[in-house]
């Protein structure tokens, strides 16, 4: 028997499979409960991993999640990955940096921090220089 890392992680064989991905059913059966005993934090992090797992469907390629499973070992391979250039990764990724950005334009007045502010302009500055380092850049090599 090949050892279990051998296999791709992606591969229809997998053993195995992404926790978060694959619990959006369990994951929105949760959310009513937590609204009903009012569980807010509980239940908008419920409501976020849900939203999370239908975003993500399309835009995996090759790396696509099991997002049904147990009920589906069923993958969509969509044609975009938000991150292959050969399945149109550099759009997707600026798609997704314009929407993050969009959000801290919307969140930023209402964050009462200096600590929640930074946090807002941390991770767009991430996003913005991962951009610039792997389809910027990457472009000139």
């Amino acid at each position: 028997m090949p050892h279990p890392f051998s296999i791709p992680p992606h591969s229809p064989h997998t053993p195995h499979t992404s926790h978060t991905h694959s619990r959006q059913s369990f994951q929105l059966f949760l959310v009513p409960f937590a609204h009903i005993w009012s569980w807010q934090l509980i239940e908008v992090g419920f409501a976020s991993m849900v939203l999370h797992s239908f975003l993500d469907l399309p835009v995996h390629n090759n790396d696509a999640h099991r997002h049904f499973f147990p009920f589906s070992n069923y993958r969509f391979i969509s044609p975009v990955s938000y991150w292959d250039s050969n399945h149109y990764g550099a759009m997707a990724a600026l798609v997704e940096i314009l929407l993050v950005l969009g959000a801290t334009i919307y969140l930023f007045p209402s964050t009462r921090t200096y600590w929640g502010k930074g946090l807002l302009i941390a991770v767009n500055l991430f996003f913005m220089i991962g951009y610039f380092r792997f389809y910027l850049l990457a472009k000139g090599n």
